[in-house]
């Protein structure tokens, strides 16, 4: 059975589970994929991303450690910047910072009294 609730006529269903970075039941195909259909200059944008990240990420606390986000989240936010590394960068850090603010990355563990029996 799918974990989505519904499945895609063919596609694997191991895409169907794998989770996109912290936002579960979201799926995509493969890292490998997914940079395989960048061109250069794409490709030299997100390691410029992924080098500004890394050394804000290493040399910070602000952020909860648990969130880290994955490729695919750094490729959304270059797209939705238009492959600028220090725009996606301040798109992806006020995100992070957001999460951490309202403890989003928590809700699922500890739901606030308002939400509770109100799952699926």
């Amino acid at each position: 059975p799918c974990l989505l609730g519904h499945c895609w006529p063919g596609v694997p269903y191991a895409l169907h589970t794998m989770p996109l970075n912290y936002f579960e039941g979201l799926a995509c195909a493969t890292v490998e994929a997914a940079l395989r259909d960048l061109d250069p200059n794409q490709k030299e944008q997100l390691e410029k991303l992924r080098a500004i990240f890394d050394a804000a990420w290493s040399s910070t606390e602000q952020f909860p450690r648990e969130v880290k986000p994955d490729i695919f989240t750094l490729l959304r936010c270059l797209r939705a910047d238009k492959w600028k590394p220090e725009a996606a960068w301040k798109r992806l850090r006020t995100t992070l910072q957001w999460r951490a603010d309202l403890n989003v990355d928590k809700l699922l563990e500890d739901p606030p009294a308002s939400v509770e029996g109100h799952d699926a």
